[in-house]
Protein backbone atom coordinates (compact mmCIF):
# COMPACT_ATOMS: atom_id res chain seq x y z
CA UNK A 1 0.00 0.00 0.00
CA UNK A 2 1.42 3.51 -0.34
CA UNK A 3 -0.02 7.11 0.25
CA UNK A 4 -3.38 8.42 -1.82
CA UNK A 5 -1.94 10.06 -5.07
CA UNK A 6 2.18 8.95 -4.38
CA UNK A 7 4.50 7.06 -6.20
CA UNK A 8 5.50 3.49 -4.34
CA UNK A 9 7.93 4.74 -2.19
CA UNK A 10 11.14 3.01 -1.41
CA UNK A 11 14.28 4.85 -2.07
CA UNK A 12 11.93 8.15 -2.86
CA UNK A 13 8.74 9.39 -3.79
CA UNK A 14 6.57 11.52 -5.94
CA UNK A 15 3.50 13.85 -5.13
CA UNK A 16 0.42 13.47 -8.18
CA UNK A 17 -0.62 16.76 -6.49
CA UNK A 18 2.38 19.04 -5.84
CA UNK A 19 4.72 17.35 -8.74
CA UNK A 20 7.46 17.55 -5.54
CA UNK A 21 10.08 14.82 -5.46
CA UNK A 22 11.38 13.88 -1.96
CA UNK A 23 14.44 11.76 -1.83
CA UNK A 24 14.71 9.41 1.57
CA UNK A 25 18.41 10.50 2.49
CA UNK A 26 19.39 12.46 5.29
CA UNK A 27 19.95 16.75 5.41
CA UNK A 28 23.65 15.46 6.18
CA UNK A 29 23.77 14.58 2.72
CA UNK A 30 22.53 17.48 0.85
CA UNK A 31 26.11 18.25 -0.59
CA UNK A 32 26.90 15.19 -1.74
CA UNK A 33 23.76 14.77 -3.07
CA UNK A 34 23.75 18.19 -4.86
CA UNK A 35 27.21 17.05 -6.64
CA UNK A 36 26.05 13.72 -8.11
CA UNK A 37 23.03 15.57 -9.53
CA UNK A 38 25.87 18.19 -11.42
CA UNK A 39 28.22 15.90 -12.64
CA UNK A 40 28.78 14.94 -16.51
CA UNK A 41 28.38 10.95 -16.69
CA UNK A 42 27.99 11.16 -20.69
CA UNK A 43 30.32 8.20 -21.35
CA UNK A 44 31.53 7.38 -17.85
CA UNK A 45 30.74 5.01 -14.67
CA UNK A 46 29.17 5.93 -11.43
CA UNK A 47 32.75 6.22 -8.77
CA UNK A 48 30.41 4.21 -5.78
CA UNK A 49 27.19 2.84 -5.23
CA UNK A 50 26.02 5.75 -3.47
CA UNK A 51 26.33 7.79 -6.51
CA UNK A 52 24.10 5.07 -8.30
CA UNK A 53 21.66 4.99 -6.11
CA UNK A 54 20.87 8.72 -5.40
CA UNK A 55 21.35 9.33 -9.88
CA UNK A 56 19.18 6.71 -10.62
CA UNK A 57 16.58 7.10 -8.05
CA UNK A 58 16.37 11.09 -9.12
CA UNK A 59 16.45 9.70 -12.64
CA UNK A 60 13.14 7.91 -11.86
CA UNK A 61 11.38 9.99 -10.13
CA UNK A 62 12.11 12.51 -12.54
CA UNK A 63 10.21 10.47 -15.02
CA UNK A 64 6.95 10.74 -13.18
CA UNK A 65 7.47 14.26 -13.35
CA UNK A 66 8.52 14.47 -16.77
CA UNK A 67 5.41 11.94 -18.09
CA UNK A 68 3.14 14.58 -16.41
CA UNK A 69 4.94 17.75 -18.30
CA UNK A 70 5.41 16.36 -21.64
CA UNK A 71 2.80 14.25 -22.81
CA UNK A 72 -0.60 14.56 -23.76
CA UNK A 73 -1.76 12.14 -21.11
CA UNK A 74 -0.09 14.06 -18.66
CA UNK A 75 -1.04 17.88 -19.90
CA UNK A 76 -4.79 16.80 -19.61
CA UNK A 77 -4.06 15.27 -15.60
CA UNK A 78 -2.34 18.77 -14.87
CA UNK A 79 -5.06 20.62 -16.65
CA UNK A 80 -7.66 18.91 -14.74
CA UNK A 81 -6.07 19.11 -12.07
CA UNK A 82 -5.65 23.02 -12.00
CA UNK A 83 -8.76 23.92 -13.14
CA UNK A 84 -10.28 21.89 -9.83
CA UNK A 85 -8.29 24.62 -7.72
CA UNK A 86 -9.15 27.59 -10.21
CA UNK A 87 -12.60 27.44 -9.55
CA UNK A 88 -12.92 26.52 -6.09
CA UNK A 89 -13.13 22.95 -6.00
CA UNK A 90 -16.50 23.02 -7.85
CA UNK A 91 -18.06 19.03 -7.75
CA UNK A 92 -18.61 19.11 -11.36
CA UNK A 93 -15.09 20.06 -12.08
CA UNK A 94 -13.46 17.59 -9.75
CA UNK A 95 -15.66 14.90 -10.93
CA UNK A 96 -13.86 15.51 -14.53
CA UNK A 97 -10.19 15.27 -12.63
CA UNK A 98 -11.52 12.16 -10.93
CA UNK A 99 -11.63 10.17 -14.16
CA UNK A 100 -7.90 10.61 -14.06
CA UNK A 101 -7.24 9.95 -10.85
CA UNK A 102 -9.23 7.21 -10.50
CA UNK A 103 -7.36 5.44 -12.91
CA UNK A 104 -4.05 5.81 -10.84
CA UNK A 105 -6.08 4.95 -7.38
CA UNK A 106 -7.83 1.91 -8.66
CA UNK A 107 -4.54 -0.04 -7.14
CA UNK A 108 -5.48 0.64 -3.70
CA UNK A 109 -9.20 -1.15 -4.57
CA UNK A 110 -8.15 -4.21 -1.86
CA UNK A 111 -11.45 -5.77 -3.31
CA UNK A 112 -9.49 -6.34 -6.71
CA UNK A 113 -5.66 -5.77 -5.70
CA UNK A 114 -3.89 -8.03 -3.87
CA UNK A 115 -0.88 -10.08 -3.63
CA UNK A 116 0.57 -12.93 -1.14
CA UNK A 117 4.29 -12.76 -0.44
CA UNK A 118 5.13 -16.09 -2.22
CA UNK A 119 8.06 -15.25 -5.59
CA UNK A 120 6.73 -14.69 -8.90
CA UNK A 121 9.38 -17.15 -10.51
CA UNK A 122 7.89 -19.88 -12.26
CA UNK A 123 4.14 -18.38 -12.17
CA UNK A 124 1.68 -17.90 -14.96
CA UNK A 125 -0.35 -15.20 -16.40
CA UNK A 126 -3.71 -14.59 -17.49
CA UNK A 127 -6.39 -11.81 -17.74
CA UNK A 128 -9.68 -10.92 -16.75
CA UNK A 129 -12.25 -8.27 -17.83
CA UNK A 130 -14.11 -6.86 -15.46
CA UNK A 131 -16.90 -4.26 -14.11
CA UNK A 132 -18.00 -2.27 -11.40
CA UNK A 133 -20.29 0.32 -10.77
CA UNK A 134 -16.87 2.21 -9.13
CA UNK A 135 -14.28 1.93 -11.50
CA UNK A 136 -15.83 1.03 -14.60
CA UNK A 137 -14.59 -1.46 -17.59
CA UNK A 138 -11.31 -2.51 -16.50
CA UNK A 139 -8.88 -5.43 -16.82
CA UNK A 140 -7.46 -7.50 -13.82
CA UNK A 141 -4.27 -9.72 -14.01
CA UNK A 142 -4.40 -13.07 -12.45
CA UNK A 143 -1.21 -14.78 -11.11
CA UNK A 144 -0.99 -18.31 -10.81
CA UNK A 145 1.58 -20.76 -8.96
CA UNK A 146 1.77 -24.02 -9.63
CA UNK A 147 -0.37 -23.73 -12.21
CA UNK A 148 -1.89 -27.16 -13.62
CA UNK A 149 -5.46 -26.42 -15.33
CA UNK A 150 -8.50 -23.78 -15.11
CA UNK A 151 -9.64 -26.16 -12.15
CA UNK A 152 -6.26 -27.25 -10.32
CA UNK A 153 -4.69 -23.68 -9.59
CA UNK A 154 -2.97 -21.84 -6.58
CA UNK A 155 -3.82 -18.00 -7.28
CA UNK A 156 -1.24 -15.66 -5.61
CA UNK A 157 -2.23 -12.23 -6.70
CA UNK A 158 -4.72 -10.08 -8.77
CA UNK A 159 -3.88 -6.64 -9.57
CA UNK A 160 -6.01 -4.58 -11.85
CA UNK A 161 -4.25 -2.58 -14.98
CA UNK A 162 -4.16 1.11 -14.07
CA UNK A 163 -2.10 4.11 -14.71
CA UNK A 164 0.18 3.91 -11.57
CA UNK A 165 1.10 0.35 -12.77
CA UNK A 166 1.96 1.96 -16.23
CA UNK A 167 3.85 4.87 -14.79
CA UNK A 168 6.50 3.22 -12.71
CA UNK A 169 7.01 0.32 -15.58
CA UNK A 170 8.17 3.61 -17.11
CA UNK A 171 10.18 4.85 -14.06
CA UNK A 172 11.48 1.20 -13.59
CA UNK A 173 12.82 1.14 -17.31
CA UNK A 174 14.26 4.60 -17.59
CA UNK A 175 16.18 3.30 -14.28
CA UNK A 176 17.66 0.48 -15.82
CA UNK A 177 18.85 1.67 -18.35
CA UNK A 178 20.68 4.39 -16.64
CA UNK A 179 22.33 1.64 -14.78
CA UNK A 180 23.38 -0.34 -17.87
CA UNK A 181 25.15 2.98 -19.31
CA UNK A 182 27.10 4.05 -15.71
CA UNK A 183 27.04 1.36 -13.16
CA UNK A 184 30.42 -0.46 -12.15
CA UNK A 185 28.62 -3.72 -11.97
CA UNK A 186 28.62 -6.30 -15.16
CA UNK A 187 25.48 -6.24 -16.95
CA UNK A 188 24.69 -9.54 -16.02
CA UNK A 189 24.88 -8.46 -12.38
CA UNK A 190 22.59 -5.30 -13.67
CA UNK A 191 20.03 -8.04 -15.59
CA UNK A 192 20.57 -10.59 -12.79
CA UNK A 193 19.13 -7.71 -10.36
CA UNK A 194 16.38 -6.67 -12.88
CA UNK A 195 14.94 -10.42 -12.76
CA UNK A 196 15.20 -10.36 -8.67
CA UNK A 197 13.20 -7.19 -8.72
CA UNK A 198 9.94 -7.87 -11.64
CA UNK A 199 9.37 -11.24 -9.52
CA UNK A 200 9.19 -9.90 -5.87
CA UNK A 201 5.60 -9.10 -5.22
CA UNK A 202 6.04 -6.38 -2.59
CA UNK A 203 6.84 -3.96 -5.79
CA UNK A 204 3.53 -5.81 -7.99
CA UNK A 205 3.14 -1.54 -9.33
CA UNK A 206 6.20 -2.04 -10.69
CA UNK A 207 6.78 -5.26 -12.21
CA UNK A 208 3.10 -6.84 -13.32
CA UNK A 209 4.02 -4.73 -16.86
CA UNK A 210 7.75 -5.90 -16.73
CA UNK A 211 6.86 -9.75 -16.12
CA UNK A 212 4.63 -9.63 -19.36
CA UNK A 213 7.45 -7.82 -21.13
CA UNK A 214 10.56 -10.05 -20.26
CA UNK A 215 8.50 -13.04 -21.12
CA UNK A 216 6.82 -12.34 -24.51
CA UNK A 217 10.12 -10.56 -25.75
CA UNK A 218 12.56 -13.20 -23.99
CA UNK A 219 14.67 -13.10 -27.27
CA UNK A 220 15.45 -9.39 -26.72
CA UNK A 221 18.38 -8.01 -24.74
CA UNK A 222 17.37 -6.00 -21.85
CA UNK A 223 18.55 -2.49 -22.77
CA UNK A 224 16.40 -3.07 -26.02
CA UNK A 225 13.23 -4.22 -24.34
CA UNK A 226 13.22 -1.54 -21.94
CA UNK A 227 14.03 0.95 -25.02
CA UNK A 228 10.57 -0.64 -26.06
CA UNK A 229 9.04 -0.40 -22.72
CA UNK A 230 9.86 2.90 -23.07
CA UNK A 231 8.55 4.09 -26.31
CA UNK A 232 5.43 2.08 -26.35
CA UNK A 233 4.37 3.71 -22.86
CA UNK A 234 5.87 7.16 -24.59
CA UNK A 235 3.91 7.09 -27.94
CA UNK A 236 0.65 5.45 -25.11
CA UNK A 237 0.33 8.57 -23.40
CA UNK A 238 0.94 10.80 -26.12
CA UNK A 239 -1.46 9.59 -28.71
CA UNK A 240 -4.57 11.70 -29.63
CA UNK A 241 -7.72 11.36 -29.89
CA UNK A 242 -7.70 9.99 -33.85
CA UNK A 243 -5.26 7.45 -33.16
CA UNK A 244 -6.69 6.34 -29.91
CA UNK A 245 -9.99 5.90 -31.89
CA UNK A 246 -8.31 4.12 -35.04
CA UNK A 247 -6.93 1.83 -31.98
CA UNK A 248 -10.08 1.42 -30.16
CA UNK A 249 -11.85 -0.40 -33.24
CA UNK A 250 -8.71 -2.95 -33.02
CA UNK A 251 -8.63 -3.38 -29.15
CA UNK A 252 -12.34 -3.66 -29.09
CA UNK A 253 -12.25 -7.17 -31.41
CA UNK A 254 -9.67 -8.91 -28.85
CA UNK A 255 -12.29 -9.24 -26.19
CA UNK A 256 -14.39 -12.13 -25.73
CA UNK A 257 -17.18 -9.99 -23.69
CA UNK A 258 -18.11 -7.67 -26.22
CA UNK A 259 -19.85 -5.48 -23.84
CA UNK A 260 -16.98 -4.65 -22.06
CA UNK A 261 -14.21 -4.72 -25.18
CA UNK A 262 -16.82 -1.96 -26.41
CA UNK A 263 -17.23 -0.11 -23.29
CA UNK A 264 -13.43 -0.03 -22.80
CA UNK A 265 -12.97 1.13 -26.88
CA UNK A 266 -15.40 4.46 -26.15
CA UNK A 267 -12.97 4.98 -23.48
CA UNK A 268 -10.15 4.73 -25.96
CA UNK A 269 -12.12 7.15 -27.68
CA UNK A 270 -12.64 10.02 -25.19
CA UNK A 271 -8.43 9.51 -24.23
CA UNK A 272 -8.86 7.32 -21.21
CA UNK A 273 -8.00 3.91 -20.56
CA UNK A 274 -4.11 4.67 -22.37
CA UNK A 275 -3.18 1.66 -19.39
CA UNK A 276 -5.26 -0.75 -20.73
CA UNK A 277 -4.43 -0.02 -24.47
CA UNK A 278 -0.50 -0.72 -23.04
CA UNK A 279 -1.42 -3.78 -21.92
CA UNK A 280 -3.05 -4.92 -25.10
CA UNK A 281 -0.74 -3.53 -27.70
CA UNK A 282 2.23 -5.79 -25.11
CA UNK A 283 -0.34 -8.46 -26.31
CA UNK A 284 -0.79 -8.01 -29.79
CA UNK A 285 2.91 -7.36 -30.64
CA UNK A 286 3.98 -10.57 -29.34
CA UNK A 287 0.97 -12.51 -31.30
CA UNK A 288 1.93 -10.62 -34.11
CA UNK A 289 5.64 -11.76 -33.81
CA UNK A 290 5.80 -15.08 -32.01
CA UNK A 291 5.75 -17.31 -35.38
CA UNK A 292 7.28 -14.03 -37.81
CA UNK A 293 11.15 -13.98 -37.91
CA UNK A 294 11.27 -10.64 -39.57
CA UNK A 295 9.57 -8.83 -37.01
CA UNK A 296 11.60 -10.27 -34.47
CA UNK A 297 14.50 -9.20 -36.27
CA UNK A 298 13.06 -5.94 -36.76
CA UNK A 299 12.30 -5.34 -33.08
CA UNK A 300 15.55 -6.63 -31.88
CA UNK A 301 17.46 -4.36 -34.29
CA UNK A 302 15.56 -1.35 -33.55
CA UNK A 303 12.79 -1.05 -31.26
CA UNK A 304 11.93 3.03 -32.05
CA UNK A 305 11.44 2.20 -35.43
CA UNK A 306 9.33 -1.47 -35.04
CA UNK A 307 6.67 1.05 -32.64
CA UNK A 308 6.69 4.27 -35.18
CA UNK A 309 5.90 1.64 -37.93
CA UNK A 310 2.92 0.43 -36.76
CA UNK A 311 1.98 3.24 -34.15
CA UNK A 312 3.15 6.45 -36.20
CA UNK A 313 2.91 7.42 -39.27
CA UNK A 314 4.15 10.72 -40.42
CA UNK A 315 0.59 12.71 -39.97
CA UNK A 316 0.02 10.75 -36.51
CA UNK A 317 3.12 12.34 -35.26
CA UNK A 318 2.26 15.75 -36.67
CA UNK A 319 -1.51 15.01 -34.99
CA UNK A 320 0.23 14.58 -31.65
CA UNK A 321 2.50 17.31 -31.61
CA UNK A 322 -0.71 19.41 -32.47
CA UNK A 323 -2.19 17.84 -29.70
CA UNK A 324 0.48 18.37 -26.94
CA UNK A 325 1.05 22.11 -27.78
CA UNK A 326 -2.80 22.41 -27.70
CA UNK A 327 -2.91 20.97 -24.20
CA UNK A 328 -0.60 23.55 -23.50
CA UNK A 329 -2.24 26.26 -24.54
CA UNK A 330 -5.19 25.43 -22.70
CA UNK A 331 -3.25 25.38 -19.54
CA UNK A 332 -1.38 28.56 -20.32
CA UNK A 333 -4.26 30.66 -21.13
CA UNK A 334 -6.59 29.06 -18.86
CA UNK A 335 -5.09 28.17 -15.90
CA UNK A 336 -2.48 30.85 -15.33
CA UNK A 337 -0.28 30.71 -12.52
CA UNK A 338 -2.58 28.53 -10.44
CA UNK A 339 -1.46 26.38 -7.91
CA UNK A 340 1.71 24.56 -9.76
CA UNK A 341 1.45 26.20 -12.91
CA UNK A 342 5.06 27.44 -13.60
CA UNK A 343 6.35 23.73 -13.01
CA UNK A 344 4.47 22.76 -15.63
CA UNK A 345 5.11 25.77 -17.77
CA UNK A 346 8.60 25.81 -17.46
CA UNK A 347 8.73 22.12 -17.58
CA UNK A 348 7.05 21.81 -20.90
CA UNK A 349 8.56 24.69 -22.41
CA UNK A 350 12.33 23.39 -21.13
CA UNK A 351 11.71 19.87 -21.61
CA UNK A 352 9.29 18.76 -24.15
CA UNK A 353 11.56 20.27 -27.12
CA UNK A 354 14.36 17.07 -25.72
CA UNK A 355 11.53 14.88 -25.27
CA UNK A 356 9.72 15.45 -28.54
CA UNK A 357 11.33 12.73 -30.84
CA UNK A 358 13.53 10.78 -27.92
CA UNK A 359 12.88 9.25 -24.33
CA UNK A 360 14.29 10.50 -20.86
CA UNK A 361 17.79 8.18 -21.20
CA UNK A 362 18.92 9.89 -24.36
CA UNK A 363 19.86 12.60 -21.92
CA UNK A 364 21.34 13.58 -18.46
CA UNK A 365 19.85 14.44 -15.77
CA UNK A 366 21.40 18.21 -15.68
CA UNK A 367 20.18 18.57 -19.31
CA UNK A 368 16.53 18.52 -18.00
CA UNK A 369 14.88 21.60 -16.33
CA UNK A 370 13.84 20.50 -12.55
CA UNK A 371 12.06 21.39 -9.34
CA UNK A 372 14.20 21.46 -6.21
CA UNK A 373 13.77 18.26 -4.41
CA UNK A 374 13.09 17.58 -0.74
CA UNK A 375 15.07 15.53 1.53
CA UNK A 376 12.82 13.78 3.67
CA UNK A 377 12.61 16.10 6.62
CA UNK A 378 10.45 17.78 4.01
CA UNK A 379 12.66 20.74 4.74
CA UNK A 380 15.87 20.21 3.35
CA UNK A 381 16.21 20.62 -0.25
CA UNK A 382 18.71 19.93 -3.16
CA UNK A 383 18.83 22.21 -6.06
CA UNK A 384 19.25 20.35 -9.21
CA UNK A 385 21.40 22.18 -11.85
CA UNK A 386 19.24 23.29 -14.54
CA UNK A 387 16.64 24.58 -11.60
CA UNK A 388 12.78 26.24 -12.07
CA UNK A 389 12.76 29.43 -10.32
CA UNK A 390 10.00 27.76 -7.79
CA UNK A 391 10.28 27.62 -4.23
CA UNK A 392 8.92 24.83 -3.26
CA UNK A 393 8.91 25.97 1.16
CA UNK A 394 6.82 28.63 -0.08
CA UNK A 395 4.70 27.02 -2.18
CA UNK A 396 3.62 24.77 0.92
CA UNK A 397 2.80 27.52 3.38
CA UNK A 398 0.89 29.59 0.65
CA UNK A 399 -0.47 26.00 -0.62
CA UNK A 400 -1.58 24.14 2.30
CA UNK A 401 -4.82 24.69 2.54
CA UNK A 402 -5.65 24.01 -1.43
CA UNK A 403 -3.55 20.75 -1.07
CA UNK A 404 -5.32 19.58 2.16
CA UNK A 405 -8.53 20.05 0.60
CA UNK A 406 -8.76 18.59 -2.43
CA UNK A 407 -6.60 15.32 -1.09
CA UNK A 408 -9.42 15.05 1.06
CA UNK A 409 -12.25 15.71 -1.74
CA UNK A 410 -10.38 13.10 -3.80
CA UNK A 411 -10.35 10.82 -0.89
CA UNK A 412 -13.53 11.32 0.34
CA UNK A 413 -15.82 9.84 -2.90
CA UNK A 414 -13.04 8.44 -5.55
CA UNK A 415 -15.00 6.52 -8.48
CA UNK A 416 -14.82 7.19 -12.26
CA UNK A 417 -17.89 8.30 -13.98
CA UNK A 418 -18.91 6.28 -17.11
CA UNK A 419 -21.47 5.15 -19.46
CA UNK A 420 -23.47 1.92 -18.04
CA UNK A 421 -21.66 -0.46 -20.75
CA UNK A 422 -25.20 -2.33 -21.39
CA UNK A 423 -26.97 0.73 -21.88
CA UNK A 424 -24.19 1.98 -23.96
CA UNK A 425 -23.79 -1.31 -26.19
CA UNK A 426 -27.96 -1.06 -26.73
CA UNK A 427 -27.88 2.34 -27.73
CA UNK A 428 -29.72 3.40 -31.24
CA UNK A 429 -28.37 5.54 -33.69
Amino acid sequence: MRRFLHSLEIYADFDFITYFITLKRDKRQQQDITNVLKKDYKGKKFNNSFEENVYCTVFHEVTHFLDLTTTVWGLEYSYRKLRVIKNNFDPNILDVFKLNVAEIEIFNDNKFSWRREIDFNNCVLTHSPVYTENWGAFIVVNIFKDFIDRYNYNLIAQIPINMLTVLETNAVATEYLIKLKHSISFPNEIEKEFDNFINDPRYIEYNILLLLLRRGFNFLTLEKLLIFTKYLIKISLNLDMFSLSSLANIIEKTFENKIIGNTIGMELRRGMSRDILVFKLILIFHSMIENDKHLKKELSQNPKNFLYKFLLSDNEQTLIDFSINSAFKMINEDTLNIFNYKLIEQSFLNNYPLLQNNIETDYLLKDFALPDILLEDQETIVTPPNRINFNIIDFFNNNFDDIYTLNQALKKDIYKFHMDPIAANNRVF
